[in-house]
C-alpha cells in the first residue's frame, strides 16, 4: 500500500494538534488533585534538572510530556513519589504508584522503578518530613512497683462499706 503525500499530511494535521496540545495541566488529569499538583510542580520546576535520557524539547537534557520519557526516567518517578508522600499522604502514594504502573504498561512502557519502590520512596518522604522533635509521642513508663501491685477491685460488699449503708 502506497500512501500519498496528501494522506500523510492529513494524518499529521489531525495528530499534530493533539501532540502539541499536551501540557502539564492536562497530561496528568487522571490523577486526583493533590497527586496531579505534585506531577505539575515537579515537572515545571525540575523538567530540565532531573537526570534523564529523553532528549526532548529544545534542550537535550529536558523531560517531555510523553510516557516514553516519563515512564523510563527513574529520577522523575522518585521525585514525584516523594512530593506525593510529603504533600498528599501514604494512601495517595499507593494510589499514584498504581495509576502510573497501569498507564505506562497500558502504553507499552516498563516503569524504570518498580511501583513497590515508588511507594517506599513516597512513604520515606512522609517519615522524613514529619520527623520533628515536637511531634514525637512519648509513652508513659511503668515502674516495677506499678506492675506488681494488683489493681484494687470493688465488690458490692466493699462499696457498701465505703458508703456505710
Amino acid at each position: 500500500m502506497r500512501l500519498s503525500t496528501s494522506r500523510v499530511t492529513a494524518v499529521f494535521s489531525v495528530l499534530l494538534p493533539l501532540v502539541l496540545s499536551q501540557n502539564p495541566q492536562t497530561f496528568w488529569s487522571d490523577y486526583p488533585s493533590c497527586e496531579e499538583q505534585c506531577h505539575i510542580s515537579v515537572y515545571t520546576s525540575q523538567q530540565c534538572s532531573l537526570k534523564n535520557t529523553c532528549g526532548c524539547g529544545s534542550a537535550s537534557n529536558c523531560l517531555c510530556l510523553a510516557d516514553s520519557c516519563l515512564c523510563t526516567t527513574s529520577s522523575w518517578l522518585i521525585s514525584v513519589a516523594q512530593c506525593i508522600g510529603q504533600n498528599c499522604g501514604a494512601a495517595a502514594v499507593t494510589d499514584a504508584a498504581s495509576i502510573v504502573s497501569s498507564a505506562c504498561a497500558g502504553n507499552g512502557f516498563n516503569l524504570a522503578v518498580p511501583s513497590t519502590e515508588l511507594v517506599s520512596a513516597g512513604i520515606a518522604a512522609i517519615t522524613t518530613s514529619s520527623a520533628t522533635p515536637t511531634s514525637a509521642v512519648v509513652a508513659p513508663t511503668t515502674t516495677q512497683q506499678q506492675i506488681s501491685k494488683p489493681p484494687m477491685s470493688y465488690s458490692l460488699f466493699n462499696i457498701q462499706k465505703l458508703i456505710k449503708i
